[in-house]
């Protein structure tokens, strides 16, 4: 038992002369090389869709669009007026699962306040 070769493509041991191990390189022809891509795409987005009732306060939606979505007063004020006068307004663009986060977050505080606040999430 001369050489025992162990390792992949760039070497191996050689066990000889008494056990005694060392390193030496080896070349294997006519090898296979796997090239792999990986393809990462940007995730759908979802736009979440305010409904108007006219059961849930004005102080309400702005109160939801501050704490939940995000927005600075006046932007929340001005999206709130879109709700009001529209009958329903897009609030924010997100992927789908922060967009039913934020929808179910919302529907849950309406609940607790006695609101009757609809949202629906339709893709962008």
């Amino acid at each position: 038992m001369d050489v025992q070769p162990s390792g992949g493509r760039y070497g191996g041991k050689t066990v000889g002369n008494g056990g005694k191990e060392r390193e030496t390189k080896m070349s294997v022809q006519g090898e296979t090389r796997e090239d792999t891509r990986i393809n990462i795409r940007r995730p759908r987005h979802y736009r979440v869709i305010m409904h108007n009732d006219d059961f849930t306060s004005m102080e309400f939606v702005v109160e939801i669009l501050m704490e939940i979505f995000h927005k600075n007063e006046a932007e929340a004020q001005r999206l709130m007026m879109m709700v009001h006068e529209g009958g329903k307004a897009a609030v924010g663009s997100y992927p789908y699962d922060i967009a039913v986060t934020k929808v179910q977050a919302a529907a849950a505080r309406a609940k607790e306040a006695g609101f009757p606040f609809r949202m629906t999430i339709e893709e962008a």
